[in-house]
């Protein structure tokens, strides 16, 4: 599917290089954290933006922390619902939690925060519903 997309915006997060910016909230993404729970350290992470050609919009997620798994949040405008990227470029409801290590439900969620753990290097794709 990536090939049929177009960027929007790419933003690090927790420490920029490659000439792009460090997070900032933009379209319905208002906050994001990535964090190394064993190491208690802040991992850095890449969330980007795509629309196709029929205007569905995407966002994209990795960590580029250097091994092991994190535990990221996302922060979501009010209303605003996401699919996740499964295989075969199917699309399936994330509800309010993610966890790719595994696929179990995680406690503590609301309406607005995405909550991810998932390892470093692996690639998120998920879609406004």
């Amino acid at each position: 599917i990536l090939p049929y997309l177009t960027i929007d915006a790419c933003y690090h997060v927790n420490r920029a290089f490659g000439g792009f910016p460090l997070f900032e909230p933009f379209g319905h993404i208002l906050g994001v954290t990535c964090r190394d729970e064993r190491k208690k350290t802040e991992t850095p992470a890449v969330i980007s933006r795509y629309h196709d050609g029929e205007g569905r919009v995407y966002y994209g997620f990795c960590c580029v922390g250097e091994s092991g798994w994190v535990t990221a949040d996302i922060r979501l405008s009010p209303g605003v619902t996401l699919e996740r990227c499964q295989v075969n470029n199917r699309f399936e409801p994330v509800g309010l939690a993610v966890d790719t290590i595994t696929q179990e439900a995680i406690e503590g969620q609301s309406p607005q925060r995405l909550h991810i753990n998932t390892y470093c290097g692996q690639f998120l794709l998920f879609r406004e519903a």
